[in-house]
């Protein structure tokens, strides 16, 4: 039995040269997840600071019915908890 080197070599750079376009095209994708990620965490550190106006708003000077206030404050912790688990479950 002969071995063909140059047929071996052929055959392990066609595997090398996918394994190489593989691993772009995941490069490509973890880049743009990170700035989806980047893009989200900015969006909830924007809700996280509505929330702490809420509870503020609550402790300070209640303007409207507290029911009201507790109920809002309650669906913007909700939102952003939620949010964080999608966060969790891509990383």
């Amino acid at each position: 039995m002969t071995f063909d080197t140059t047929k071996l070599k052929a055959s392990l750079q066609r595997d090398l040269d996918l394994l190489k376009q593989t691993g772009e095209e995941l490069r490509v994708q973890a880049t743009l997840a990170r700035a989806e990620l980047k893009n989200e965490w900015e969006r909830l550190e924007k809700r996280l600071h509505q929330a702490q106006e809420e509870i503020n708003r609550v402790s300070e000077h209640a303007k409207g019915p507290l029911h009201e206030i507790e109920r809002a404050s309650r669906s913007l912790l909700d939102e952003i908890k939620q949010a964080f688990d999608r966060l969790r479950k891509t990383t």
